[in-house]
C-alpha cells in the first residue's frame, strides 16, 4: 500500500508542544496499528525537541491523537 502524507502543525505559541495532523490517501481507520505507530514515530522524529501529538486523518476518518511510544 502506498500512502501519501501531508502535515499540518498546530503549534501552541512558543511552547514546545503541539498537535500535528497527518493526512493520508487511504481511510485512516483501515490502517493497522503498526502503520499508525510508524507514521506517528516518523513525524515525531522529524520534530526534534517537541512533544508532538499526531492525528492521522484520511477519507473522513481519524485516528489519534497519538504520541510515539518508543
Amino acid at each position: 500500500m502506498l500512502v501519501a502524507v501531508a502535515l499540518r502543525w498546530d503549534g501552541l505559541g512558543g511552547l514546545r508542544v503541539g498537535r500535528l495532523s497527518v493526512t493520508v490517501s487511504t481511510p485512516a481507520g483501515e490502517l493497522s496499528a503498526l502503520a499508525v505507530e510508524q507514521i506517528v514515530c516518523t513525524v515525531d522524529a522529524a520534530t526534534p525537541g517537541r512533544a508532538a501529538q499526531v492525528t492521522v486523518v484520511g477519507a473522513g476518518q481519524s485516528v489519534g491523537p497519538r504520541t510515539c511510544s518508543r
